[in-house]
């Protein structure tokens, strides 16, 4: 399941993604689960306490700006594996962002298209990740248990067992 965090102090804009997200999630069968943080604080104690693999930041934001987030997250956090989809109707901070390695940057107002693209981009980096850790196990030809960090992939956040079984691999939760 993808977790989607979406902080932004205006909540038409959060409204806006959160049904771009739903409808994909909807048309592609794929498991999306998205929440709204309408201040930066917000976000950061819930971040705090749990996983997401994707947050849509607004930039200009009251009391913590956007960049002060991504710092947050990948400096005393070392959130290094959240993707950072950068919001906002400025392009002035930029430059800025280079240290924080986001995703991308989108300006506003924003389009639909360009939020699903993202959404499979990091899609498709989640599986990569999954992919490795299961050719990692069937290389190795045993019985693993592979606790996944969460940080690492909301696809793995349990412990999984790695059974073979001749030429198969089986993955079950525990």
């Amino acid at each position: 399941m993808l977790r989607i965090a979406i902080c932004d102090d205006e909540l038409p804009t959060c409204v806006q993604i959160q049904q771009i997200i739903s409808q994909f999630a909807e048309q592609t069968k794929q498991p999306m689960t998205t929440e709204i943080f309408l201040s930066s604080e917000k976000f950061i104690e819930q971040v705090n306490r749990e996983h997401f693999d994707l947050i849509f930041l607004d930039i200009e934001m009251e009391n913590y700006n956007g960049v002060e987030v991504g710092i947050y997250l990948r400096e005393t956090l070392d959130n290094q594996t959240i993707h950072i989809v950068y919001i906002s109707w400025s392009e002035s901070y930029c430059l800025e962002l280079f240290e924080i390695r986001p995703t991308n940057f989108l300006k506003k107002p924003l389009n639909e298209g360009k939020i699903i693209r993202e959404i499979k981009k990091v899609h498709k980096l989640i599986f990569r990740i999954v992919k490795i850790w299961i050719y990692i196990a069937y290389l190795c030809k045993k019985s693993y248990i592979l606790k996944a960090k969460e940080e690492m992939s909301g696809l793995l956040q349990h412990v999984m067992r790695i059974y073979f079984m001749g030429n198969f691999l089986i993955l079950r939760h525990i």
